[in-house]
């Protein structure tokens, strides 16, 4: 769904006729779109570089589609790191959006450092049982980090 920008953000819901706030509850700066959730807002950017330092690249703040893309396409990337790359995101756009809905139901915030440990945390459980897993160290910044 998040790759189809179907998600229910704000914007979405206020064209349906409902009452919701419509500023993003990461930055509180900006109405909450598809776009801006992912990844035009300053604190899901900053999760992705986090991450995935290769997308630091972009001069402009990509889509998800352009991030799959780039990730996906990127030549210098063997099919394991890209196998990687692409669960990685999908970690980032599932915790992004639970750490969203946690912020505008529950009030709980968590910050950067926090929404980046929860998402290596899952990333490794999963990664751990691949095969050649250790070829990935030193190629994704901080996601790695829980493989010890």
């Amino acid at each position: 769904m998040a790759i189809l920008g179907k998600l229910k953000c704000a914007d979405s819901l206020i064209r349906r006729g409902l009452q919701v706030n419509p500023l993003c509850n990461f930055c509180s700066g900006h109405s909450e779109t598809h776009s801006h959730l992912f990844f035009g807002c300053d604190f899901t950017f900053g999760v992705l570089t986090k991450l995935l330092p290769a997308t630091n690249a972009y001069y402009l703040r990509p889509n998800l589609f352009q991030v799959y893309d780039f990730m996906w396409n990127n030549a210098n990337l063997a099919v394991l790191e890209k196998k990687f790359a692409s669960l990685a995101i999908s970690s980032i756009v599932y915790f992004l959006w639970r750490e969203r809905n946690q912020r505008r139901f529950s009030d709980v915030r968590k910050s950067i450092n926090q929404v980046c440990d929860d998402i290596c945390v899952a990333v490794c459980a999963k990664v751990k049982n691949w095969n050649n897993h250790d070829s990935l160290d030193g190629k994704f910044g901080e996601t790695l980090a829980f493989l010890g």
